[in-house]
């Protein structure tokens, strides 16, 4: 019974969950969001089940994103910006930095990462 409980929960989908904030107000067209989904869900083995993709547009503040923020470092779940502008907007949390994600081809993704 016990191996059937740590079997269920020890459970990871075959596939990326990504949750989006901020896609409908970047300016980047659906066919270039659909290409970073597709890219970062390729990669579910790196990065786990779950992850937090925020489109940065230095124009809009996107509401709740601190909470956003916050929920996934707590549960150790990545979490990437995809820069609409010319540099980062979002100010990452204490401790924290955004660092470029070199395998992407147009250098406009980075991921959060605790500071060395």
């Amino acid at each position: 019974m016990l191996k059937r409980l740590r079997a269920f929960f020890s459970f990871r989908p075959d596939r990326l969950v990504i949750r989006s904030k901020g896609q409908q107000t970047c300016g980047v067209s659906r066919a270039q969001i659909r290409a970073v989904i597709e890219w970062l869900g390729l990669r579910a083995t790196d990065y786990g089940a779950m992850a937090h993709l925020i489109w940065d547009n230095p124009e809009i503040a996107i509401a709740d994103l601190d909470a956003r923020v916050k929920d996934g470092l707590q549960r150790k779940q990545p979490i990437f910006l995809y820069r609409c502008g010319d540099r980062p907007s979002v100010t990452p949390p204490a401790g924290y930095d955004w660092r470029l994600v070199p395998e992407y081809p147009s250098l406009r993704l980075y991921r959060l990462e605790k500071d060395e």
